[in-house]
């Protein structure tokens, strides 16, 4: 406005469907729900349908880890040894035994290819989660299956079925929408724990009277603010902290700490 508050923010997490404010809607109505919503997956994870129970699984994977859900024949271009070839790439949907290391009895890493043929890696710590995973991953090997994911009548669980579960139970959410809010919850964590220490060092030069103080603030935010960044680029496993911050971090909690301090 006139004085130079920002008053609507509308383009923002690449937007390719929907517009900002629909992708901000979508993450409040996470928080909102989301206890309700872990109750029902919760619950899904013993269901008697199979299917339910996959997607239940799936779905506790990609809220726990931030993980795309992936479909099978999704590939990326690389460069390898100076020619360009086409990888298969994964994700909580098309993850294989090869792609599930079971540390110990409640940490298990996930690595794999991503979107982009970068290595992707996850954890998980849920034992709930964790147990029901094992029992799957043990079919899998046992029966010789590329995908995890397959009922005991060897019927492979897909994209579609997620899908599914999700209009029938979280109706207006994508399963993508949890990608988006692990990114901003890694951000604000980051900079809630970085919160006092940055005020420690701003002080300890604030009061020195020093020609480039505005100068000196800014880069301890800006530093600040890009180490966050990282930390939630990890998280996703992005290429490059531009991806994150363009496609997954809500840009309201980075206003809201430039304009509030906290």
């Amino acid at each position: 406005d006139d004085n130079g508050n920002i008053q609507r923010v509308t383009d923002r997490f690449e937007n390719e469907s929907f517009t900002l404010g629909v992708k901000i809607e979508h993450m409040r109505e996470i928080v909102r729900d989301y206890n309700s919503i872990v109750k029902k997956v919760k619950k899904d994870l013993g269901s008697s349908d199979e299917i339910t129970k996959l997607a239940a699984l799936i779905t506790s994977i990609i809220m726990e880890t931030g993980i795309r859900p992936g479909q099978e024949g999704n590939a990326a271009i690389k460069t390898v040894n100076g020619e360009k070839v086409e990888i298969e790439t994964f994700g909580a949907i098309t993850l294989g035994p090869q792609h599930i290391n079971f540390v110990r009895d409640n940490f298990v890493e996930l690595s794999f290819i991503g979107k982009k043929g970068g290595n992707n890696i996850a954890t998980l710590s849920d034992t709930v989660i964790i147990k029901v995973l094992d029992h799957y991953v043990k079919n899998a090997l046992t029966k010789g299956s590329k995908f995890v994911f397959v009922t005991d009548a060897g019927v492979t669980f897909t994209y579609t079925d997620l899908q599914r579960y999700f209009r029938l139970n979280f109706a207006g959410l994508n399963p993508t929408d949890f990608r988006k809010l692990k990114a901003t919850e890694t951000l604000l964590g980051a900079l809630r724990a970085e919160q006092a220490s940055l005020y420690t060092r701003i002080k300890a030069f604030a009061g020195s009277a020093v020609d480039d103080l505005k100068a000196r603030v800014v880069t301890e935010i800006v530093d600040t603010m890009n180490r966050a960044i990282a930390l939630a680029q990890q998280a996703l496993s992005h290429d490059d902290a531009a991806t994150t911050i363009r496609s997954s971090i809500n840009p309201e909690l980075i206003f809201k700490f430039l304009a509030t301090s906290r």
